[in-house]
């Protein structure tokens, strides 16, 4: 790269005689009109194609750099032309395997005359033997993450899957121009065509959709930046339904092994955001790593932390079945001696909250595990069940004396009434305390710990 650099630092001090081949005038030797088997006017329209006659080809590759750099065209921007030839893949491997590729030339700038193309990629194919070959850009070794923002669109508890609009910015250095091609002072490039990390959504359930995608290039330095939206596969935590946190992962690595790290120098707190009511997002985190368990590169977490707000299922779940449970007590106070009508009213609530709890079904998360609100409505069965048999105690202490003036069935009816019932009612006022207090959540510590045993990383 040094060796070739100092022969266009060479032929760029011989530039000044060499002129545009409009001028007609310089010190540029006889124009070889058909150099390579035909003449070519294309270039400049009408401008014959340019070749010197140097014995050495690597100073003929030179002078034509030297040439165009010298050009009387001002919509030739020789920064941007020479970055995109090495995007294009203007290599010794690429000259070797399929030379003159008419697909390389469509990537090239319009403003650049397809023979000028031609020129530099001729000259190339003479020179597929050598070791080295002057390369605009080198390979990539570091990009920096300088921001990330997060919008939550959705959790589906059911498919363990969230939906997130997502947005982040890389930059990474390229090596230096020839001192003969001055830099623009900001291009933006093609972000098909110009050289990105070839980044991999590992836990993406289909290829993130992109909403902008732009790369611009200021000097030496890069500034890549990436709009989309995405759905993603996250095993979520569940256990504290719907008192959950969860951390939603976006898995992102690099898909080829080529030597490549990824550095975290946020320049701004990243943020994140929900579409939906029932979430609270906090700050968003990023978490690299070296090494991806699937395709073995390097890359990173975007790690957003979210905790669900409970008052949908507290209003909607835990209420109604409070009300069915605190309902079930009415049955004191038809006479125990009727058993038909206690029992009847006792097993009509049991058959409402069964019909409740099977509407609700759709809305709730199916785990291989009890979440806390199963618990409650699995507590809110046995307590209906625990009252039907307490109707059936009761009509068989019917007629069993307890004091002078009352049967034991009755005395068993103000037991669950006056003690059953205030402990029922205090148990959900201490609950509701602590529902405010996040006492039931897992700490957001323990529950990186929790998930820790799930990672695709080393």
């Amino acid at each position: 790269m040094a060796e070739v650099a100092a022969l266009l630092g060479t032929a760029a001090a011989q530039h000044a005689s060499v002129k545009h081949p409009k001028s007609g005038t310089g010190a540029v030797v006889d124009v070889v009109k058909d150099a390579y088997g035909r003449g070519d006017k294309a270039a400049g329209g009408g401008t014959p194609a340019i070749f010197v006659q140097s014995s050495n080809l690597e100073t003929r590759l030179a002078e034509i750099w030297a040439w165009l750099a010298s050009s009387q065209t001002p919509s030739v921007n020789l920064e941007q032309y020479a970055r995109k030839l090495a995007a294009a893949g203007f290599t010794l491997k690429f000259i070797s395997q399929g030379g003159l590729d008419k697909s390389c030339l469509k990537k090239m700038d319009a403003h650049i005359p397809a023979a000028h193309v031609k020129l530099i990629l001729r000259a190339a194919e003479e020179l597929k033997e050598k070791s080295q070959m002057c390369s605009a850009v080198s390979e990539t070794r570091t990009v920096t993450i300088t921001s990330y923002d997060m919008t939550l669109v959705s959790v589906d508890d059911v498919a363990s899957e969230f939906t997130i609009e997502f947005g982040f910015t890389m930059e990474w250095h390229i090596d230096p121009l020839p001192q003969f091609i001055h830099a623009s002072a900001e291009v933006e490039e093609d972000p098909q065509t110009a050289w990105k990390p070839d980044l991999v959504y590992v836990n993406a359930v289909s290829v993130p959709e992109p909403r902008a995608e732009h790369i611009v290039r200021k000097g030496e330095t890069v500034y890549y930046t990436y709009l989309g939206k995405g759905t993603f596969r996250e095993i979520l935590e569940l256990e504290r339904f719907p008192f959950d946190r969860q951390l939603l992962h976006v898995e992102i690595c690099h898909r080829k092994t080529q030597s490549l790290h990824f550095i975290n120098s946020l320049s701004s707190p990243p943020t994140m955001l929900s579409q939906q009511t029932q979430w609270e997002c906090k700050d968003p985190t990023i978490e690299l790593f070296s090494k991806d368990k699937i395709y073995g590169t390097p890359g990173f977490f975007f790690v957003g932390k979210v905790q669900r707000k409970p008052a949908f299922y507290m209003w909607n779940v835990c209420f109604p079945l409070f009300l069915i449970v605190a309902l079930s007590t009415l049955a004191t106070v038809v006479p125990a001696e009727d058993i038909s009508a206690r029992l009847g009213l006792t097993l009509t609530l049991f058959l409402t909250a069964t019909a409740f709890k099977i509407i609700i079904t759709n809305y709730l998360p199916r785990t291989n595990y009890l979440t806390l609100l199963d618990i409650y409505a699995v507590v809110s069965f046995v307590l209906l069940a625990l009252m039907g048999l307490e109707n059936a105690i009761a009509y068989k202490l019917r007629d069993v004396p307890c004091s002078s003036s009352s049967s034991c069935g009755r005395l068993l009816d103000i037991a669950v009434v006056e003690v059953g019932g205030l402990l029922f009612i205090a148990l959900h006022a201490v609950g509701l305390v602590f529902s405010y207090k996040d006492t039931f959540r897992v700490p957001w510590d323990k529950l990186d710990e929790l998930q820790e045993g799930d990672s695709t990383v080393e």
